[in-house]
């Protein structure tokens, strides 16, 4: 499972000041497509619960402010590097 691309995204985002426009289409639509590849090779059901606790499935970044955003991406940086998804150019163990 590879969390570089949404870990790519969200520091995109962070630099564009969470205006939403790191992706085309927006960083909900990005979500659906990732999310579903991601939950699917989360074998621990603790993580699969933070996972879903964070919205990856279903964030609605787009109805949420600049700062509601930024809250929300550091807590997903928070899991993409301590959940057990591996950092870029690693392989889980």
């Amino acid at each position: 499972m590879n969390a570089d691309p949404l870990r790519k995204v969200l520091e995109l985002e962070a630099r564009k000041g969470y205006q939403d426009t790191a992706v085309f289409g927006g960083l909900d639509r990005f979500l659906v497509r990732w999310a579903a590849e991601v939950a699917a090779a989360i074998t621990s059901r603790q993580r699969l619960r933070h996972f879903k606790e964070l919205g990856l499935d279903k964030a609605n970044y787009a109805l949420m402010t600049p700062e509601q955003r930024r809250e929300w991406a550091t807590r997903v940086l928070d899991f993409i590097s301590g959940a057990g998804l591996p950092p870029p150019g690693k392989k889980k163990s």
